[in-house]
């Protein structure tokens, strides 16, 4: 039983660590996407590695929804994205 928990553990973190490069790459085609101005872009490259608990990627969408860049501007949706990221 105790075996089997650590097989389970060791086979989780070998998962996360494997998908942590794919979630940096997606966040600097986000990232770069923003500073090239294409607001939009970036916002659906952050979204779903913000939902999956990427803190820098709630912070963007946090500030992205303080400044209405690429989104409405969303005070009440800000304030959860950057709870969510502290």
């Amino acid at each position: 039983k105790g075996f089997s928990l650590c097989k389970k553990l060791i086979t989780f973190f070998k998962l996360i660590i494997m998908a942590s490069p794919v979630a940096a790459q997606d966040f600097s085609k986000g990232l770069a996407a923003y500073h090239a101005g294409h607001a939009a872009t970036a916002f659906k490259e952050f979204q779903p590695l913000a939902e999956q608990g990427h803190s820098e990627a709630q912070s963007s969408l946090a500030l992205m929804y303080s400044k209405g860049s690429g989104v409405a501007k969303d005070d009440a949706k800000a304030a959860s994205w950057w709870l969510l990221a502290a």
